[in-house]
């Protein structure tokens, strides 16, 4: 799947793309531009011979001195392998 997607920028290919690990995929910044909140993404990580591992963006309070603000995070969720999720490809952290 990722393994196939390459990018040309500045004349530089970027050809090693992969699907990250369900830790990897947790460490994303789900407040970002590039995490669509309230999204599930695949991971690599098998969760048995009909799941995998996914992740999802959600939004709780924050607490501390800001309880109004939201937080966004990534949680774990097994999900059957032939569900359509989304995908982000990453190359290394």
């Amino acid at each position: 799947m990722c393994d196939e997607y390459s990018i040309e920028y500045n004349g530089v290919v970027y050809d090693d793309w992969y699907l990250p690990s369900f830790s990897e995929v947790s460490y994303m910044d789900a407040d970002s531009d590039y995490i669509d909140q309230n999204a599930i993404y695949w991971s690599s990580s098998q969760d048995g011979s009909d799941f995998a591992t996914a992740a999802y963006a959600y939004s709780d309070s924050c607490g501390g001195d800001h309880p109004e603000k939201a937080c966004w995070h990534m949680r774990y969720t097994g999900e059957y392998k032939y569900s359509k999720y989304k995908v982000k490809a990453v190359r290394s952290f």
